[in-house]
């Protein structure tokens, strides 16, 4: 049914749509001018500017369709698969200008009045161009979402470079043609002006030779690793067939680009892309079925009603209406110093805990919560559980998100008490038990790793053991801030009460948890994995990322070494695919990315502000980012700083590498060499890979070391011992014929020698203990 919309904001959403899609289509011409010399820089801003654009477009398509009361469907798939899109870290530009055709297609409800359509086989017809519409972006979505994930790796997208290409000329193709139908409907059954739809079409048609055009380079050589891939194709009798059926042919053209194809890929680059495409699809729906419906809610919100709110006053903007009148009766603009806002709202809640207890004649249920909230020392931790970027400000959109947040059967006071001792300790529990699993994954990879013989999956675990070791620094920040789990032992508040609430919290994540690690398999290969937790927690990481973690790396665990107790006996390990060692690898490597990005993003608003940024770091959240940021700093720390230069370059392709360097070279003279600042700069990922090669067999060295210095202290030992036992017999054959008296005397000797031997144990084991810490 359609809904009731003022005719003046219909009008402003059509031309609104339409001037959107004007200005994506000169940014897309700009796009097609460029050709390869312009910078990767360059072409990114593009791409998020048209993003941005498309962003703006499908909300005022969204006001159509609701007025209208058609098309909604493919409006709400559109703006889906649009967000997707836009959260991923790296958008390739031949992708991103096929959201321009699609949105072209569906901003065409912009033509359509649904009061003077009253042909109800033209009604029927154009819905049918619609579901078509519908069913052609979903495969669209879906094609992306495997080209930045499954095949992501160079030597795929280099061996099926031409079936991309042709996918992607395909949907553009169907897109154009869907909307001329549309409009050809438009034309004869309706008032529509014809001469406007007529320059829509021919503007169309202009813009999809440009997307063709850039489309095209898909399959353009651009690095050498490209051209020096290429020489192997053509140097195999029958060419580019032949080595995608052969596996020892695409191994040879992965090593090339230095890159690890395990057996699940080589699959995939051996299936027809149709059908691999269509064998996803199905689970793919399913994603976008999921969080359809949040995704239209945060699309349909209505501007015009915050605009209103404002008008009337900043305290209207607050949804909660208790809390209205708060904000109100204060004065507060749209935003409030954190200090100020926590002990105000403290203030509030103990004068109602009072009121309510004078007024009914017995406290309140969660009156137990006033001592904590009482407690000003707590009040930091509150105030960082609302200010989502640390500005030590809090913002009206940042104390709603925060109530929503909130579970249902719990109040106000007791959400605020949870954030100022129950946060933190859940965190730490989930940090001491990462530490156990890393441990117990390590040893069991490590073993794996000393017996395979193949030289790719050597590498491949090397890369996950240096993602572990990633982890073991960033649950470390209880040893940087000190954090102390009896810190609040002098403090009477209910302790059973609290733990209700971290139990709760604790059962509603881990819920929440499971069912996205459900829906993706266990394994996170972008950020748009983890959307839900955007969803919920808005941009704040660290709410969910290390008990999630801990969730990850139980089902590694299992993976690695079965199900129940870690057990050493090597018949209990499971066998785990090369499939499933990269599948872990790269699930750890998405994650640990998104944990540094949010702190770098943080850093970046201290450094603004002129704060102290390992101040707010040791202080902000709990400090849960104190382990990770001293690492980073820590330069002499080699094997993390490889591990953050690798988690940095994920999102970056070879072109992207080589072009970069050229940039740099190109702007020296041609006899000029490059400065050794400047090649430390240009650092390709290549280089990064054999870095960590490097490192990891350091790190293989350092473990051969351990073991040598342990057997060659029992072998001391031992000999130790047995020097003793012969002079013992020694001195027993020269004292036998001496008096009671001296042996009595002995007695003590060998009592003494006792002493001496223990400490002089202690002292070599001391020395031992201390060696291999240096180690």
């Amino acid at each position: 049914m359609s809904t009731s919309i003022e005719p003046s904001a219909i009008a402003n959403a059509q031309k609104v749509s339409k001037d959107v899609l004007d200005k994506v289509g000169k940014l897309i011409s700009e796009a097609e001018k460029s050709g390869k010399q312009e910078s990767k820089e360059k072409s990114n801003q593009r791409t998020r500017k048209i993003l941005d654009a498309l962003q703006e477009g499908v909300k005022y398509a969204a006001i159509i369709a609701e007025a209208n009361d058609i098309a909604k469907a493919v409006v709400g798939v559109f703006a889906n698969i649009l967000e997707r899109e836009v959260k991923r870290r790296k958008n390739n530009e031949e992708i991103v200008v096929i959201y321009h055709v699609l949105a072209s297609a569906t901003f065409c409800i912009r033509y359509i009045d649904k009061a003077k359509i009253s042909d109800e086989s033209l009604n029927q017809e154009l819905k049918s161009h619609f579901d078509t519409m519908e069913e052609l972006i979903t495969k669209f979505g879906n094609f992306a979402e495997k080209y930045y994930t499954k095949f992501k790796l160079a030597v795929v997208r280099f061996l099926k470079a031409d079936e991309f290409k042709a996918e992607l000329e395909d949907f553009t193709k169907e897109s154009q043609s869907i909307e001329q139908q549309i409009m050809t409907l438009l034309q004869l059954h309706t008032a529509v002006v014809t001469s406007e739809t007529n320059e829509e079409i021919r503007n169309v048609s202009k813009d999809v030779d440009s997307i063709l055009k850039i489309v095209s380079r898909l399959s353009d050589l651009e690095t050498e690793k490209e051209k020096q891939a290429k020489r192997i194709v053509e140097a195999t009798p029958g060419g580019l067939e032949v080595v995608l059926g052969d596996e020892a042919k695409i191994k040879e053209v992965a090593k090339v680009f230095k890159e690890y194809v395990s057996a699940d890929t080589t699959r995939m680059i051996q299936e027809d892309l149709n059908e691999f495409l269509r064998g996803s699809l199905a689970e793919f729906t399913q994603k976008l079925m999921d969080s359809n419906d949040i995704v239209i809610a945060n699309v349909l919100d209505s501007r015009t009603e915050i605009m209103k709110k404002l008008n009337s006053g900043p305290h209207n903007l607050i949804e909660d209406e208790e809390f209205r009148v708060v904000w109100e009766a204060h004065k507060w603009k749209t935003s409030v110093k954190s200090k100020l806002f926590v002990d105000e709202i403290c203030g509030y809640f103990r004068s109602d805990f009072l009121k309510h207890s004078s007024g009914q004649g017995e406290p309140r249920k969660d009156n137990w919560t006033l001592p904590i909230l009482t407690r000003v020392m707590f009040h930091p931790a509150i105030a960082d559980a609302i200010d989502d970027d640390g500005s030590g400000y809090i913002s009206a959109h940042e104390f709603n998100t925060f109530l929503k947040q909130k579970p249902t059967n719990w109040t106000v006071p007791e959400w605020f008490a949870f954030w100022a001792l129950g946060w933190q300790e859940t965190v730490w529990d989930s940090s001491c038990d990462i530490s156990n699993l890393v441990d117990q994954i390590r040893k069991t990879t490590e073993k794996v790793r000393a017996k395979t013989t193949d030289e790719g999956l050597k590498d491949l675990l090397g890369y996950y053991l240096e993602d572990l070791s990633l982890v073991e620094e960033m649950v470390s920040w209880d040893d940087v801030t000190g954090y102390d789990t009896d810190f609040p032992t002098d403090l009477e508040y209910d302790e059973d009460e609290l733990e209700r609430l971290c139990d709760e919290f604790n059962a509603a994540n881990n819920e929440l948890f499971g069912k996205v690690l459900e829906q993706s398999g266990g394994k996170i290969e972008e950020s748009t994995d983890i959307a839900a937790f955007q969803q919920k927690f808005d941009d704040r990481i660290e709410v969910w990322f290390i008990p999630f973690l801990l969730e990850v790396l139980k089902r590694h665990n299992t993976t690695v070494n079965g199900p129940g107790e870690s057990d050493d006996s090597e018949d209990k390990t499971p066998k785990v695919t090369d499939d499933k060692w990269e599948e872990m690898d790269v699930t750890l490597t998405v994650l640990l990315y998104e944990f540094h990005a949010r702190m770098k993003w943080l850093l970046r608003g201290w450094r603004v502000q002129k704060l102290d940024s390992k101040l707010q770091v040791n202080s902000f959240s709990g400090g849960v980012f104190a382990g990770w940021y001293e690492a980073y700093m820590d330069k002499s720390k080699e094997d993390f700083q490889s591990g953050i230069e690798m988690l940095e370059s994920y999102y970056q392709d070879e072109s992207e590498d080589e072009s970069e360097e050229a940039e740099d070279n190109s702007e020296k003279g041609d006899d000029e060499e490059p400065s050794h600042a400047d090649s430390n700069k240009a650092t390709s990922s290549s280089e990064i890979i054999e870095l960590r090669k490097s490192i990891t067999e350091i790190q293989e060295s350092l473990s051969e070391l351990r073991k040598s210095v342990t057997e060659l202290t029992k072998m001391m030992q031992s000999m130790r011992k047995g020097n003793k036992i012969k002079t013992s017999k020694n001195r027993n054959q020269t004292q036998d014929n001496e008096s009671g008296n001296e042996e009595h005397g002995e007695g003590q000797d060998s009592e003494v020698e006792d002493e001496e031997h223990e400490e002089g144990q202690d002292s070599e084991d001391s020395e031992n203990n201390a060696t291999c810490a240096g180690i």
